[in-house]
């Protein structure tokens, strides 16, 4: 016949000492950043719509032997024509 062992005791612990139920778990340490003397990308370049137009609705722009024309529209949306 088998005779099921019974429950399992609970650890005992030193005087003082609690164990705490539903602790929220620590946030891990902070990734390291990339390895020593990888290159980051450079930041993007960022400007504004009013520094490059200079207060034109409309501005040409020579891209590889290409004109586009950047105009502005009546609703203040930006459009790019070949």
């Amino acid at each position: 016949m088998f005779c099921w062992p019974g429950p399992t005791p609970l650890p005992s612990f030193p005087a003082g000492d609690q164990m705490v139920m539903n602790e929220p778990t620590p946030n891990p340490p902070p990734s390291p950043g990339p390895p020593s003397g990888s290159k980051l990308p450079a930041p993007q370049r960022r400007i504004s719509s009013s520094d490059l137009l200079a207060g034109d609705r409309e501005i040409l722009i020579d891209h590889q032997g290409e004109t586009y024309r950047l105009s502005v529209t009546r609703s203040g949306k930006l459009i790019l024509h070949k």
